[in-house]
């Protein structure tokens, strides 16, 4: 075979008469080029080698230097620890050491004295017995016994019993005749050790009274045992030094698998970067392969880093190094947990406990069991009742209402009063409706803030409805601990058992549960509507609802929620959302409820953005920080707030005639006006709440009138308490719901002066003026003139421009001359009035009472004051409105002027200046005192 190859081949050569010599050059040549690429080749891959190889040492070099400052970081750790250990000891030792002498010299002191008083005791108690003896022991008295003991029958026939108590007297009174004499004899010793003893102590304890010795004392006790404590208690010694630790343990390990996994990779067979050259001349086959640790398949792509095993684990690392939020929220944990334990609430029984109506289907009991359940339509059921002392019941009632049960109210039985309060904001009392805030009786009183109606009662039961978010809360004191039953469990600390009978058994279902639980209507019978077939979302929806919402605030580790996850459980709000999502009724109430309890346990975070919303004035909504410019109001908005101080200059005033008035004026010049009352300073309520008409915040001339003649009626002549916060009222009054674009007035009605300070002033004046609120005051103080009293009754009230009398009936033009003769008050709230460009008028003008004259002159004054107050009630014609959320998860419209209240003062100034207006007017400076 191989012979007939060869002849076919030279038979080839022949015939085509190649000549082989030449192909044997031309492939010197090409095993030549070849030789010097393959040199050139082994050359780069010998200095990617070597530089390779250097690039591992110095990671090794580096990481291994890392290594060393990091033990060097951990000793100088434990340095440190026991510095501050040992320092702590010796301040310790050193305080101890420093009174020691003192109370060592003063404990030798007094022993020796009672020493010294001991061996007086017992020498004078020796003394007595020695001389009994020696009276007992004389041979006379002897013989006088001997003689009694044989006739002692022949004595007592003779009655000499007598005359031996005569004689044993005597000699009682001759012991006392030697003791008299003894304490005088040592009676001015006694005295005198006394005298000493009492100046010693009375030294000690002047020094111990000094202020700066005692309260340095105190001090440094309640630190010593706060601190020794929480290191005591927390075991902080222990615990750092474990977690420094375990850190450097960590980095430690960590760093030793990245040297490992360098080696790994290095002496590893299937990622060798050892090239592989194949060279076969005789068959021309030139092969060269290089193995890379990663993929890499065409020029036009990235290599594919992340298959590098050394890349998994540094990424790895790098996000459990770099992620330190679970730090950030261990630390935050351990804070609160720390804060509640010193908190004297929460470490003094009785704990209070506190159950939730959440909608109209969610429950959380006492021992925070939850369950859904919605009742039948038109039937109560009891939340919660006292068994043991029957002081308050409450009970929550449902309605139908569009083919479906819904929550119609919530009522309370305490102290014989039945309190309801129902959907729509209404309360009644024993039946009849009733304005907040009210006074139940002496004990229970109800009162309104924002959206929130509260029911507190001294018996230790407390109801707080949030109907923003449709949420009831029940709270007990911890007086009434296992003495409670009802659809709120037993508040006992034990879930198992809260959904049981009234006899005590456990229920198999929540229908069984409400039907023992139902009071009423014996027709009603419970069907559990929360558990009835719905219409739920697909798998596909579900699962998309529950990524983006109900897990994104109950279960992401980026929830704004998160800060409160280890102190309350989101399981049941998580499952509440999810049945709130398949009803479409949105996430908010459930994440409101969850905010609501985390607040209770401590915790103080606020309800997410998403949540708030702002009506606008086309009937569209605004979100959180959104922000609108109105230029070129239309809407002729006006929106005013009577603050009335319930002392008792104001039950001489009519106040409906000031409101009517006020209506009468602002409908004249076209304003859509509503009112609101704020009252503050009274008896029973000092703060400053809101007072309702029907229900609301906002009323009509009518309910407003109503409004006033109650809050006169319930002031007494008693009720000014001497602590009137007027700046407080105010605060209060810039967080109402002001519709959009509506001017803002204030009207002030206060029988004292303010009584704040300067800095209070100061805060004062910028949010009057950002808010763009004007003050009007009504104050029981005549205005006096520099030159006397003279025309200074008809002055009616004055302003930055002048000052008003009678005579602006028909010009409301002030008088700036006149003005210049007023003297203002010396109170800070009438620069206030002022800077806002309102008014500050007199009220004795409206106490005057009778007939002709005088009702005349009444009316003048309001006629007067109602013109000036409708005159800067006209809106801004630029506005900058936003929508702001309070941490109740309210939204309020919040608008101011386009142009800065600083920027506009300035304008008005320059523009006083280029017209050339030299009259001087009335600064802060000219009629204010500011506190020292």
């Amino acid at each position: 075979m191989y012979l007939a190859v060869t002849n076919f081949v030279v038979m080839v050569v022949n015939t085509f008469e190649i000549d082989l010599s030449h192909v044997f050059s031309i492939l010197d040549d090409i095993k030549v080029v070849a030789g010097k690429t393959v040199m050139f080749v082994v050359n780069c891959i010998a200095e990617i080698k070597r530089l390779h190889t250097s690039s591992k040492e110095y990671l090794k070099t580096k990481i291994e230097a890392t290594r060393l400052q990091i033990m060097h970081v951990e000793e100088n750790m434990k340095h440190l620890l026991t510095y501050v250990e040992n320092y702590l000891a010796d301040l310790l030792a050193s305080y101890i050491q420093l009174l020691e002498p003192y109370l060592t010299s003063i404990e030798n002191t007094l022993e020796l004295l009672s020493r010294r008083v001991i061996d007086f005791e017992d020498k004078i108690s020796v003394y007595i017995l020695d001389m009994v003896d020696t009276v007992l022991g004389a041979e006379e008295v002897q013989e006088l016994v001997m003689v009694y003991n044989k006739y002692s029958s022949w004595l007592e026939e003779l009655h000499l019993q007598d005359y031996i108590d005569q004689v044993a007297e005597l000699f009682e009174g001759i012991g006392e005749l030697i003791m008299q004499d003894i304490q005088r004899v040592f009676g001015s010793y006694l005295e005198y050790v006394k005298y000493i003893t009492d100046a010693m102590n009375n030294v000690y304890s002047n020094i111990n009274a000094m202020p700066l010795i005692a309260y340095s004392k105190h001090a440094m006790n309640i630190a010593h045992e706060k601190a020794k404590w929480v290191w005591q208690h927390y075991r902080l010694n222990e615990n750092i030094k474990a977690q420094v630790h375990s850190w450097i343990e960590n980095l430690d390990k960590i760093l030793l698998r990245l040297l490992n996994a360098i080696d790994m990779d290095a002496r590893s067979p299937t990622k060798s970067l050892t090239p592989n050259i194949t060279l076969h001349p005789d068959i021309g086959l030139i092969e060269y392969s290089q193995k890379l640790p990663i993929e890499w398949n065409c020029f036009n792509e990235l290599p594919k880093f992340e298959q590098l095993q050394l890349y998994e684990q540094l990424k790895d690392h790098a996000n459990e190094v770099a992620s330190l939020e679970k730090y950030r929220y261990y630390l935050m944990n351990t804070f609160y947990d720390i804060t509640n334990n010193i908190s004297l609430t929460s470490a003094i029984p009785p704990f209070s406990a506190y159950g939730m109506v959440i909608g109209n289907h969610h429950y959380i009991t006492y021992d925070k069991k939850f369950y859904n359940f919605t009742g039948a339509g038109e039937c109560s059921y009891l939340l919660a009742n006292d068994f043991l002392h029957n002081r308050f019941s409450a009970f929550v009632t449902y309605k139908i209402e569009n083919m479906e049960a819904v929550k119609k109210s919530l009522s309370v039985l305490v102290e014989g009063h039945h309190i309801e309060i129902n959907s729509n904001r209404r309360v009644e009392v024993d039946g009849l409706c009733v304005d907040l805030p009210v006074a139940v009786d002496s004990q229970t009183w109800i009162k309104r803030t924002g959206e929130r109606i509260l029911v507190h009662s001294e018996l230790g039961i407390e109801v707080e409805c949030n109907f923003l978010y449709d949420i009831c809360i029940i709270e007990l004191s911890g007086w009434y601990f296992g003495k409670t039953g009802g659809m709120l469990g037993t508040f006992d600390y034990e879930p198992s058992n809260d959904l049981t009978f009234p006899n005590g058994t456990a229920a198999h279902t929540i229908e069984a549960f409400a039907n023992s639980w139902h009071v009423g209507s014996a027709r009603c019978h419970s069907v559990n509507h929360a558990t009835l077939p719905i219409n739920l979302p697909t798998s596909e929806e579900s699962q998309t609802l529950d990524s983006n919402q109900c897990t994104a605030y109950f279960e992401d580790q980026l929830s704004p929620l998160r800060r409160c996850f280890s102190r309350v459980e989101t399981g049941p709000f998580y499952q509440m959302c999810l049945s709130e999502l398949a009803k479409n009724t949105g996430v908010c109430t459930s994440v409101a409820a969850y905010v609501s309890q985390c607040r209770r346990a401590g915790v103080d975070i606020w309800i997410p953005q998403k949540c708030v919303h702002c009506p606008t004035l086309n009937g569209s909504t605004m979100n959180t920080s959104q922000l609108e410019v109105y230029d070129g109001v239309e809407a002729m908005l006006a929106d005013v707030v009577f603050v009335v101080e319930q002392s008792s200059c104001i039950k001489k005033i009519n106040l409906a005639e000031l409101v009517s008035k006020l209506d009468t004026a602002m409908n004249l010049q076209g304003l859509n006006t509503r009112f609101s009352v704020v009252g503050f300073n009274g008896n029973k309520f000092s703060e400053p709440y809101t007072h309702t008409s029907g229900g609301e915040i906002w009323a009509s001339l009518k309910g407003t009138e109503k409004v006033l003649r109650s809050l006169q009626t319930a002031t007494s002549k008693s009720s000014s308490s001497g602590n009137q916060r007027t700046f407080s009222a105010m605060q209060y009054v810039s967080r109402l719901p002001f519709r959009a674009t509506a001017s803002k007035t204030i009207v002030l009605l206060q029988c004292t002066l303010c009584q704040e300070t300067e800095d209070e002033y100061s805060h004062m004046i910028s949010m009057l003026l950002e808010n763009d609120i004007t003050l009007h005051i009504l104050q029981p103080h005549a205005l006096k003139l520099h030159s006397g009293q003279g025309k200074a009754s008809k002055v009616y009230g004055v302003d930055l421009n002048g000052a008003f009398s009678g005579r602006n009936l028909k010009n409301l033009m002030p008088s700036f001359p006149l003005l210049r003769q007023v003297v203002l008050p010396k109170d800070l709230c009438v620069p206030l009035a002022f800077e806002t460009n309102g008014t500050f008028f007199n009220m004795d003008h409206l106490l005057h009472k009778g007939k002709g004259a005088h009702r005349l002159h009444i009316k003048k004054f309001i006629d007067v004051w109602a013109r000036r107050v409708t005159l800067t009630a006209t809106p801004s014609q630029c506005q900058t409105c936003r929508c702001i959320a309070n941490q109740d998860g309210m939204g309020q419209i919040m608008c101011s002027k386009c142009v800065s209240p600083s920027i506009e003062h300035f304008l008005k100034n320059w523009g006083n200046l280029s017209i050339g207006n030299q009259r001087t007017k009335v600064r802060v400076a000219d009629y204010v005192e500011y506190p020292a």
